[in-house]
């Protein structure tokens, strides 16, 4: 670069900083110092929660009754070979890897830690091992031999999902039925039932056990909400079909069952409640107001308030548009209907559209809405199996617009 370049550069560096001195002397203090502490805030609340936010796990334990066929699926796994022949372990595999199904897909892959545990009942206990570190397990189950073998597999299953570290840190547990391939194989529904009822009956025979028993186990306790933290899927190891159990492995190791809780309460439920109460409370012109069933000569005469539509975003129901209308009020009480000034209060659909004097509901509205000036009527709850017909809704609406005709 010769000299008159580097000069150029210089000067067009020095511009740059006098132009940033110049914005930064124009803002006002306190804005100043209010960004500056926003960026501040900001870094120290991204740097402690990088420091203290738990590293996420890679594992996945397979475990289940002895010759359900975890081997066989670690091998799957690993490298797409069944290893013909019958495979017994007795030590545990261990292995970190990525998984064959992803060796093919382009991008960065990121390897997983599976750990094939024994399931004699002897070497059991080098599952413990391996839970305080797991992301999720699978419990194979042989869909061939259950009968014979379902009380082992329910209390096998049952320890794992009562021991401490399964409880406190909510590990995902998947069932999956090997051996479907077989003729006399059971349906992953069949195998589900058959291990409920198993696991109900070691509930309550447990639980009737002293605390000093089972110091060490949680409870289930009542009803069958552990069911709900289950997930069940179908395969055949030896045959290679797994029904996508890679993925539902990936899924289980990215999205755990605690992760995602708190993925929904912290995140989800917020922005529905957000977008629910704009999309409910938003402003319409007169146009939608007439489509809504509104004349847009009423709306505009309405000055008070503007008429809006609460969207309630009910699936598959035709009384959507209709009962999910907020119209025009200042409200009714329960006993008389009487309008309370400027407070706005709801007609509850779900009453009849008669009070308790036998007097219609669309007479009380439009004396109301000529003697007392109502300024709106909101048809509130139009979710509710025992709300208005979308005939009452329209019958209410056409006496509000009547009365607001006659006041004109």
């Amino acid at each position: 670069m010769d000299e008159k370049n580097l000069e150029n550069l210089k000067i067009q560096l020095q511009q740059l900083h006098n132009d940033a001195h110049e914005f930064v002397q124009s803002i006002p203090p306190s804005q100043l110092y209010s960004a500056i502490g926003v960026v501040i805030f900001t870094i120290l609340v991204f740097l402690i929660i990088r420091l203290f936010k738990p590293r996420a796990s890679n594992t996945i334990v397979l475990t289940g009754l002895s010759g359900s066929g975890k081997t066989v699926l670690f091998y799957q796994l690993r490298d797409g070979s069944s290893h013909q022949g019958t495979v017994t372990s007795m030590e545990p595999n261990e292995e970190t890897f990525v998984l064959h199904s992803e060796t093919t897909k382009k991008g960065k892959v990121k390897p997983v830690h599976i750990v094939d545990v024994p399931g004699h009942s002897r070497l059991r206990p080098k599952l413990d091992e391996f839970l305080p570190q797991a992301a999720g397990i699978v419990f194979v189950v042989d869909a061939v031999e259950l009968l014979p073998n379902v009380r082992a597999a329910s209390e096998y299953l049952y320890d794992i999902l009562t021991k401490a570290s399964v409880v406190k840190r909510k590990i995902p547990l998947l069932l999956l039925c090997n051996k479907v391939d077989k003729v006399t194989a059971h349906t992953k529904d069949f195998i589900r039932k058959q291990l409920e009822k198993e696991i109900d009956k070691l509930r309550a025979s447990r639980t009737a056990l002293s605390s000093a028993d089972i110091a060490n186990e949680y409870s289930l306790g009542h009803g069958r909400d552990y069911v709900k933290a289950v997930k069940s899927a179908e395969m055949s190891a030896r045959r290679a079909k797994f029904n996508r159990t890679d993925n539902i492995l990936m899924y289980h190791l990215i999205f755990s069952f605690f992760s995602y809780r708190i993925f929904v309460a912290i995140v989800l439920s917020p922005i529905h409640t957000v977008f629910h109460f704009l999309i409910s409370t938003l402003p319409i012109s007169p146009t939608e107001s007439s489509m809504a069933g509104i004349s847009a000569e009423a709306a505009k005469a309405i000055d008070r308030r503007m008429f809006a539509v609460s969207r309630h975003l009910i699936p598959e129901s035709n009384h959507t548009h209709c009962l999910g209308m907020s119209a025009c009020s200042s409200g009714f009480d329960d006993t008389y209907h009487r309008v309370h000034g400027a407070v706005p209060t709801h007609i509850p659909p779900w009453k009849p559209a008669i009070d308790d004097s036998g007097k219609d509901f669309a007479d009380i509205i439009y004396e109301k809405a000529v003697g007392e000036g109502i300024a709106k009527i909101t048809i509130n709850r139009p979710d509710r199996r025992n709300a208005f017909r979308p005939e009452t809704v329209k019958e209410l609406i056409r006496a509000f617009n009547d009365a607001r005709d006659d006041i004109r």
